[in-house]
């Protein structure tokens, strides 16, 4: 079956979602124009007006996505979605090469192997499980990760006899992040293989997962790219136990709805999906962006763009929003999750160059403009609250002046108040319809059985995970803001390996240095309405108070011991087998006592003297060929200034010509055991005091 829609079906779709967003946007500008109206036009009347236009369009976004959703939910689902109605056959007859790729930077050692021994005992149970092959692409910058990583690797080869099918590779130059590293292995491998599953370091699919993406793949040679759903797995602290609840329960509908316009022009999130690599690595190489501050040079986030440069190659992005077995989980905590927040929200605004690119796809443009906006309406909301404020002010002194005290009242009373009420109300009626409509479905199908163990509890967990978005919302518009500012102020974020521990729960100290100015500005704000503006005072209390209490919510609900005692707890979902081997394996890894006793002692002085771990790092690079003479002395320079003046001596790129090189490292090995102890400098002496007591354990 050809599950690419037809071009009448596309545009009448296209036209009907329109229409429906159009029909609530332009009521609301309507309504908002009505209340305008009672008196002339300011300056800043024009400028929320035009700020408003722009919010309640995005904001009537949401709400067609999440109508079209339901609708399609309640008449038995979309027909034209990628998983419906196929008929490949249960087994793959041919052997096609595929790749699952997990780049990762500085992420716990335990965690990444555990989940690639997961997932390839889960493929392995799979008739076709001979067609994948894992990588592990390390951009790793601590030495000690970097020496955890190769033993972990050989360890996890060795235990699964899974020789010649993971591989793992350590970049020299981390160029170009992310995207780099994919990059680099297309240019060394991509040749190979016919797709790429594409993971990150907290993704986990079910080898039922991956062979259903192949096979819808072989369906669909026109498909460049098929991106799964996620579920948030392995929540532990409040957080991610929110997070996790309001994914599974508003991530159906939304899904729906969004299929139903978008059909075979899907965004890409640029994990846990299939891209078929031909067409990739031909058409997917992303430009360097002219230079201009933050927004300029190298892309941060490649996804989108790669999106929109395979679909104007000619080829389709599908979304499996109902494809089962593809797992993530969610930052520990707020202060986390904005982290990532920051780094995303600077990639998106440099997808701006990206509008009005020749040969784009119009839904490609659409998803462009929809991930700037994703950031950047939290600005506008926050200049449309300034602007509104100044627009109350003008209003109330005019008209308190201009009638008197018993004539503002009634004109308050009958016709300011009411047409005020009018525009709140529907605006909060569209922004909560989605919620509604999904409440809604959930009870009407008795959906709650797979979040929890009963209406009620259903029901109360709804409640709560609707009031933390309600108090977290103002903190993300507050802060979404500060990173616009400081993006086109010209702010370059580093790139850092993301916290993904609960362990790692930031004190409350932390916290409160992070936020307390936020706090105190909403203390402010609160005292100056209820002494200067009584009637915002009541109205602004849910931004206010929420920015008062940031340090506490931030804190609270990024701890474990609070979420153990919650309502979300792991057995109110349901897991599949692969979720349930990862915990167990996990628990495993962190009992087992192992050769990782002896990372006491410097890494760097492992890889060098203990003869399994030098054997290993050798195994795993390359001796460079050819190397001229002049070259083989400086390298044997710096080895023995390494042993007369220790490492400090060296400079980093000093250090990774021994480190990079397996001719190097072997002379490393053999000169230690060779020179006398007194030649060697009190670094070696002292790390070899710790390395000979670590033995004796």
């Amino acid at each position: 079956m050809n599950n690419t829609p037809g071009s009448r079906i596309y545009t009448t779709r296209i036209v009907a979602f329109l229409a429906v967003m159009n029909l609530i946007s332009g009521y609301g500008m309507i309504l908002l124009w009505d209340y305008f109206s009672i008196r002339e036009m300011s300056f800043f009347k024009w400028v929320v007006y035009g700020i408003f236009t722009i919010l309640f369009t995005i904001l009537s976004y949401g709400t067609t996505v999440s109508i079209f959703g339901f609708w399609k939910l309640i008449t038995g689902g979309d027909k034209f979605r990628i998983t419906n109605n196929s008929h490949y056959p249960e087994e793959i007859s041919e052997k096609i090469p595929i790749a699952v790729v997990m780049p990762i930077y500085g992420e716990d050692v335990d965690t990444v192997f555990s989940r690639i021994e997961v997932m390839y005992n889960s493929v392995s149970r799979e008739s076709n499980s001979q067609n994948f092959d894992f990588y592990i692409l390390s951009d790793t910058q601590s030495l000690d990760k970097w020496v955890k990583e190769e033993t972990a690797y050989f360890e996890l080869c060795k235990k699964l006899d899974a020789f010649g099918r993971i591989f793992y590779r350590k970049r020299k130059i981390n160029l170009n992040k992310k995207s780099g590293n994919i990059a680099d292995f297309c240019r060394r491998w991509g040749k190979k293989y016919r797709y790429m599953i594409v993971l990150d370091a907290d993704s986990l699919l079910t080898g039922a997962c991956m062979v259903e993406l192949t096979k819808l793949m072989e369906e669909n040679p026109s498909t460049g790219i098929i991106q799964t759903s996620p579920e948030v797995i392995n929540a532990e602290t409040y957080f991610q136990k929110i997070m996790q609840f309001s994914s599974r329960v508003h991530g159906g509908i939304f899904g729906v709805g969004a299929n139903y316009w978008q059909l075979n022009s899907s965004p890409f999130w640029g994990h846990n999906a299939i891209i078929r690599l031909k067409p990739f690595m031909e058409n997917c190489g992303l430009p360097a962006l002219p230079k201009l501050g933050a927004v300029g040079g190298r892309i941060l986030s490649h996804d989108t763009i790669e999106a929109a440069l395979i679909r104007k190659a000619g080829y389709s992005v599908w979304f499996a929003y109902d494809l089962a077995g593809s797992y993530e989980e969610s930052p520990p905590n707020i202060l986390d999750s904005l982290k990532r927040d920051q780094r995303w929200c600077q990639g998106n605004l440099q997808h701006f160059w990206f509008l009005f690119a020749k040969g784009l796809k119009f839904t490609s443009r659409i998803h462009i403009l929809l991930g700037i906006f994703s950031y950047f309406s939290s600005f506008l909301w926050f200049l449309f609250l300034i602007c509104i404020i100044f627009v109350y002010i003008e209003d109330l002194q005019f008209y308190r002046l201009a009638l008197g005290p018993e004539k503002w009242k009634a004109f308050w009373d009958f016709v300011y108040f009411g047409k005020a009420v009018k525009l709140q109300i529907f605006s909060v009626a569209v922004l909560f319809l989605p919620r509604i409509l999904t409440l809604f479905y959930t009870l009407l199908k008795a959906d709650y059985r797979n979040y929890s163990k009963n209406i009620f509890q259903f029901i109360t967990n709804y409640l709560i995970e609707f009031i933390f978005s309600v108090v977290q919302a103002p903190i993300l518009m507050y802060m979404h803001s500060k990173f616009i500012l400081l993006t086109l102020a010209g702010f370059k974020i580093e790139w850092k390996s993301q916290n993904r521990s609960a362990d790692n729960t930031p004190s409350f100290w932390e916290v409160t240095r992070t936020f307390y100015l936020l706090s105190l500005f909403g203390l402010f704000t609160g005292v100056y309405f209820y002494f200067q503006i009584i009637g915002l005072f009541y109205w602004m209390m849910p931004i206010w108070g929420s920015w008062i209490l940031s340090p506490i919510v931030i804190y609270l609900s990024g701890k474990r011991d609070i979420s153990q005692k919650s309502f979300l707890q792991k057995t109110d979902f349901i897991q599949s087998k692969e979720v349930s081997d990862l915990e167990v394996e996990l628990q495993i890894r962190q009992t087992n006592i192992s050769r990782n006793k002896n990372f006491d002692v410097d890494s760097l002085f492992l890889i060098s003297v203990d003869p399994y771990y030098n054997a290993l790092h050798c195994f795993l690079q390359k001796a460079s060929v050819r190397l001229p003479e002049k070259r083989i002395q400086y390298g044997e320079n710096l080895i023995d200034k390494l042993f007369t003046q220790g490492p400090e001596s060296l400079s980093k790129k000093e250090l990774q010509i021994i480190l990079y090189d397996s001719r190097f490292m072997k002379i490393v090995y053999a000169r230690f055991w060779q020179l006398p102890n007194q030649t060697l400098h009190s670094w070696w002496k002292g790390n070899f005091t710790k390395y000979k007591l670590s033995l004796l354990e």
